[in-house]
């Protein structure tokens, strides 16, 4: 029996190792830009400059921007500008991680163009089509909102409960334009705050012009702490739709599709999971994890940040953050593209002390 367990053991050790993380041994990539973003924790004194890489598929680097100070997300604009989230405070929040105080717009030159400051901006942000910049924002409650909720956490931030808003800049003139505040628009009676105060710790966002259910616009955010995905309604701010409970945990980058689904990185416990899911008929439409054995899928974890994008041609871009590996799957779920951040990366090892990927994305 020890000499079963032994031999079980080491096969499954051998296959949890860096060979077997999801990669193609002969790349048949599609067309497109990727661009690469190498996080950095806030309070983290930075060597050298950071470089965002805007790369083909070949891995070649087409545009680069280098950043002095701690990033964790940025997105192009049409033009190719880049929206930089970063912190030039040099100082981890104690509220929660994901806190970086200043959003940057720089042109291919990495000319700084625009800058928006806020001690409180978190994870995401969504660029919208009127050029307006849609940000996450942590903001404090009063004492007398404690009552309404079941709060078992004995230490909160600035002895306050931090919740999540939405606002939208309009970058011309710095001006808030739109706003929604969770604590005035969600059903707080049921949910349970154990997690120092930072109730949502919302870590995505995204717009949609026609929400499914309700034909009309809206936000989608995902909420790691309470493992639920949330539709806020733009008219009425109010919550249109949620994830039913056990469906993600933890997960991160719930973005819209063009046929009416939504797609998540489901971060989970030991494997993770890309999930389309249909609100209309409530079910799993497609997913990937890694494999279709639990040698092969056991390897497909990260624990924290990654995501994942519906390529125009139907395949799915994936960023496994905390490998900082980045791979392009079809709908079968076939490697056809991956790239490591890192060479000496390509090892079963956490992030630390490596660079995550927050996510990535195509262009």
């Amino acid at each position: 029996m020890r000499l079963l367990i032994s031999v079980l053991l080491a096969f499954f050790i051998a296959a949890c190792s860096s060979s077997n993380i999801p990669r193609s041994k002969k790349l048949d990539p599609t067309n497109g830009s990727v661009l690469i973003v190498p996080s950095a924790i806030p309070s983290e004194k930075l060597e050298s400059p950071l470089k965002i890489k805007l790369i083909d598929k070949n891995g070649t680097t087409k545009v680069s921007w280098e950043v002095n100070y701690p990033v964790l997300n940025a997105k192009l604009d049409k033009e190719k500008n880049l929206f930089v989230l970063m912190d030039k405070s040099g100082t981890q929040s104690k509220l929660a991680g994901g806190i970086f105080n200043t959003i940057q717009m720089r042109d291919q030159s990495n000319n700084v163009i625009w800058t928006y400051t806020d001690d409180y901006l978190h994870h995401d942000f969504y660029l919208k089509e009127n050029g307006n910049v849609v940000l996450l924002r942590y903001y404090p409650m009063p004492k007398s909102f404690f009552k309404k909720l079941k709060v078992v956490t004995k230490k909160l931030y600035q002895d306050q409960l931090w919740f999540d808003e939405i606002i939208e800049v309009n970058p011309k003139s710095n001006e808030i334009v739109w706003s929604w505040k969770s604590h005035k628009h969600m059903n707080w009676e049921e949910e349970l705050i154990t997690h120092h105060g930072d109730v949502l710790h919302t870590n995505s966002i995204d717009y949609t012009n026609r929400f499914v259910k309700t034909k009309k616009p809206a936000y989608m955010i995902s909420s790691r702490h309470f493992s639920q995905v949330y539709v806020i309604d733009i008219e009425s701010k109010k919550v249109v739709w949620n994830s039913p409970k056990n469906l993600f945990k933890h997960q991160h980058d719930a973005s819209f599709l063009k046929n009416g689904n939504i797609l998540v990185f489901n971060n989970n416990f030991n494997n993770s999971q890309v999930i389309e899911y249909s609100i209309p008929k409530e079910k799993i439409i497609w997913k990937y994890n890694g494999g279709d054995n639990i040698f092969a899928y056991s390897t497909f974890y990260s624990a924290y940040v990654s995501g994942a994008q519906r390529l125009t041609n139907g395949n799915t871009l994936i960023t496994i953050g905390t490998r900082s590996l980045i791979i392009e799957v079809d709908e079968d779920g076939k490697v056809l593209w991956n790239y490591f951040l890192y060479d000496q990366q390509n090892q079963m090892s956490t992030a630390w002390p490596f660079r995550t990927i927050f996510k990535a994305r195509q262009y």
